[in-house]
């Protein structure tokens, strides 16, 4: 069976209905939804609705800001979330205090399941999850609570990506992914490959016999985005809210090639 996940549910109420309206047309079956952020609310009222979504934590460090307050290690000064590139260079160096990622990692989780949320699968926002420091959280999450953990492992050889490719692997390869909990042993994503092959008609060759699951980010137009990401975005941030523009433009259209079950 073939998983069709999109990142980011919750993001913003659009973006949530979007990828509800893409799993009632049988598009996608599963989603990792982010707390704490403007759409979470609705995302979980819609999982209420939709009981056949199978709906994973996507543990967020690096957008918006904590669920818990007072952590040092892991926010600006003003209180937001570091960047990704940030958080990883603080975790590459010992400069995270691992206590504080622990307590956000499980104030989320906790939020989710008091909103009567089953958790099926853990992943990261932006793949932090398989961070140095964060990874041996999100395993004991996993273990203790028998949650499968996504592994983000690209089955699509991308030139342009090589070298972060290349560390993901060398990173993952590291990394003790227990075999009854790991969610999926390839994943396939459009944004592996190079702007100028991002098309409609590459998804059939993304889905390899070895890939099991497709990760997608298909976001709906959404004047709300801006307020997350800045008006006008920066440069990286302005072409992925363009692709992920796209992605769903493509999905929700007949010219997307899968039509999946549900999961549940």
């Amino acid at each position: 069976m073939l998983l069709i996940n999109a990142d980011d549910y919750g993001l913003t109420p659009a973006v949530s209905a979007g990828m509800i309206n893409l799993f009632k047309k049988e598009r996608l079956n599963s989603v990792s939804l982010l707390a704490g952020m403007p759409g979470t609310e609705y995302a979980i009222e819609q999982s209420h609705s939709n009981p056949e979504l199978s709906v994973g934590l996507h543990v967020n460090l690096t957008e918006g800001k904590p669920l818990v307050s007072g952590l040092k290690s892991i926010t600006t000064p003003e209180g937001n979330f570091l960047s990704r590139s940030q958080l990883f260079l603080k975790c590459l160096t010992f400069q995270v205090n691992v206590q504080e990622i622990k307590q956000e990692i499980n104030a989320q989780y906790n939020f989710l399941r008091d909103r009567g949320i089953n958790i099926r699968h853990l992943d990261g926002h932006q793949h932090i999850h398989v961070f140095p420091g964060i990874f041996p959280i999100i395993l004991a999450l996993g273990k203790e609570n028998k949650i499968r953990i996504r592994r983000p492992w690209p089955a699509v050889y991308s030139p342009h990506r090589k070298i972060q490719q290349g560390i993901t692997k060398l990173l993952l390869t590291r990394l003790n992914f227990p075999a009854n909990l790991c969610a999926y042993p390839e994943v396939s994503s459009l944004f592996d490959l190079p702007p100028e092959l991002r098309s409609p008609e590459v998804y059939k060759k993304l889905v390899t016999k070895n890939t099991i699951e497709l990760m997608v980010h298909p976001y709906a137009p959404d004047t709300q985005l801006l307020e997350l990401y800045g008006n006008p975005p920066e440069v990286i941030k302005a072409s992925f809210l363009q692709t992920a523009q796209l992605e769903y433009e493509w999905m929700n259209s007949d010219l997307f090639p899968f039509r999946v079950k549900p999961l549940i």
